[in-house]
């Protein structure tokens, strides 16, 4: 998951191992019972998402468009229910270290990228969307882990490898989330009043540092589009092309869902449905008379959700992300830093959701998967399995 390079017949290969998976374990009643209410949602998600695409609402080659994404909706429904089903078992450290391997891998990988020849179908290739965030996904739990380990400069070495890359590639959300979700991973193990003063001051002294005028000057050469996030970010509300795109984009949903908005029109067919859009925002005049800006994607994951899928799947899934936001905060100070790191990482993708169709990707729903068997269990069993894992 760490490492989404590896493809089979153009599919990751995490759907081969899923199956060997299945193929091994000793009860297959795993995969399939439902031992907490999480997963009703799951289903729901999964059922809302095979309706979507029956009602695709006659466009052209609509129903073929939703069909070509759906076995991947169905094997993340499934992925995440056997997650679940698994919660009493998982070794939440030994998860960390290999997400740590994977993540290292990635990175190592992102910058050879250029040089290393693709094989269509087996060899996968970044975007930089994608890898910003895969970076927001694992790099919390991996830093953790080290610091866990007693390699503490080897994290802050990670650390900054990461957060170079994602200023380099001018990745603004992603540096901003990787930062904070690494930041508020490593110095608030839990909500006690001493780590939450230590944690504001921290931020304190960053939010002085960003002042500095040789400060400036670095991010400013290293990416304009970050130096424009930290120091003029109201020229990104009303100038900035891509942020005025997603606003445009994010119109476009709500008109879908005001048409259809109970099974929307289908998986993987926003780009595929065209609307008046009026643009009827500050900045709207610069993006909404552009060619072509109907046929683009949703580039936001619950606009593309509620206008693809409708309520059907966007009322479960968005109930999946309040009720582990819910028991991320009431359990916050039972858990250990690494079980943290992986909630961290989820609002970071949560986040960053808004930004990119990153629901597209596998390693999201192995996320959403980790943090809702994590929220699914009661206080006594989190204690039981901190102290089985040795997180700490």
């Amino acid at each position: 998951m760490a490492f989404p390079v590896l493809l089979v017949f153009w599919q990751n290969i995490s759907l081969l191992i899923f199956g060997l998976m299945f193929i091994h374990v000793k009860s297959k009643a795993e995969f399939y019972k439902i031992s907490h209410w999480s997963q009703l949602l799951v289903i729901l998600f999964a059922l809302g998402a095979i309706i979507s695409v029956i009602d695709s609402n006659g466009l052209d080659n609509g129903l073929l468009r939703g069909l070509a994404v759906l076995p991947n909706y169905i094997y993340w429904s499934i992925l995440v229910i056997f997650i679940i089903n698994l919660r009493s078992f998982l070794n939440y450290g030994r998860i960390a270290k290999y997400v740590n391997y994977g993540l290292i891998a990635s990175i190592i990988y992102y910058h050879l990228s250029p040089v290393i020849p693709k094989v269509p179908g087996f060899i996968n290739s970044f975007s930089s969307n994608g890898f910003a965030y895969l970076c927001i996904t694992f790099t919390p739990a991996s830093l953790v882990y080290l610091v866990s380990r007693n390699k503490k400069y080897q994290a802050i070495f990670l650390f900054v490898v990461v957060l170079i890359t994602l200023l380099l590639a001018g990745r603004r959300a992603g540096f901003t989330l990787v930062f904070v979700s690494g930041i508020m991973s490593l110095f608030l193990p839990s909500l006690k009043l001493k780590y939450v003063v230590q944690s504001l001051l921290f931020s304190a002294v960053v939010i002085l540092t960003l002042q500095l005028s040789f400060v400036e000057g670095i991010i400013y050469t290293s990416s304009s589009r970050v130096y424009e996030l930290i120091y003029q970010n109201s020229n990104i509300q009303e100038e900035d092309r891509s942020y005025l795109t997603r606003r445009l984009m994010i119109e476009k949903a709500f008109l879908i869902y005001k048409d259809h908005p109970l099974t929307g029109i289908g998986l993987n067919n926003f780009g595929n449905y065209k609307v008046e859009m009026q643009g009827d925002f500050k900045g709207g005049e610069y993006v909404v008379n552009k060619t072509g800006m109907n046929d683009k994607s949703a580039h936001n994951s619950y606009a593309a959700i509620i206008g693809e899928g409708g309520l059907l799947t966007f009322v479960p899934f968005i109930g999946l992300i309040f009720f582990n936001f819910y028991k991320f905060v009431v359990h916050y100070s039972l858990r250990s830093r690494i079980s943290n790191a992986f909630y961290w990482s989820f609002l970071g993708g949560c986040v960053h959701m808004f930004f990119i169709s990153a629901i597209l990707n596998v390693f999201a729903w192995f996320l959403i998967g980790i943090v809702t068997a994590m929220s699914a269990l009661n206080r006594r069993d989190i204690i039981r399995l901190q102290l089985l894992n040795n997180e700490e």
